[in-house]
């Protein structure tokens, strides 16, 4: 059912897609939460979560980070990204980067990781910086 509401995008079926996810399909409550915003948004990012669906860690990552459907909470934001992260999502990757703190080594690994991926842009834009850093006084950079 999931499938045939997403198999013509032209004439994509809302309310099959909305019908399978209000059954329980992870991967439909996942894809709801690109046309839902607020408390809606939030609970099928954790239904799908709860399913173990990558998409759904991500989603609710974003919920936390951003308060959208829920309070903001950049602890539970940084967990959802890393088990979406963990799951090889490499949008999930980039995001748990951008929560840690420049100081912080896993914040290089993931941008890394994602960079090697093709989402370069916010390693190399910040990495040179680390480098004139560590040149001038190795103390100073974090890895």
């Amino acid at each position: 059912m999931y499938f045939a509401a997403l198999v013509d995008e032209e004439n994509r079926d809302d309310a099959l897609l909305r019908r399978s996810a209000v059954m329980g399909f992870a991967l439909a409550q996942a894809w709801m939460c690109v046309f839902t915003r607020g408390l809606e948004r939030f609970t099928f990012a954790s239904r799908a979560a709860a399913q173990g669906e990558r998409d759904g860690f991500l989603t609710s990552g974003l919920c936390y980070r951003d308060g959208d459907g829920c309070g903001k909470d950049s602890e539970k934001a940084k967990e959802n990204y890393l088990l979406a992260a963990k799951m090889d999502y490499v949008n999930a990757m980039a995001c748990y980067g951008n929560l840690l703190d420049e100081t912080d080594p896993q914040r290089w690994h993931w941008w890394g990781l994602a960079a090697a991926r093709g989402i370069s842009w916010r390693f190399l834009r910040s990495f040179p910086n680390l480098v004139d850093r560590f040149e001038s006084d190795p103390s100073l950079a974090p890895v």
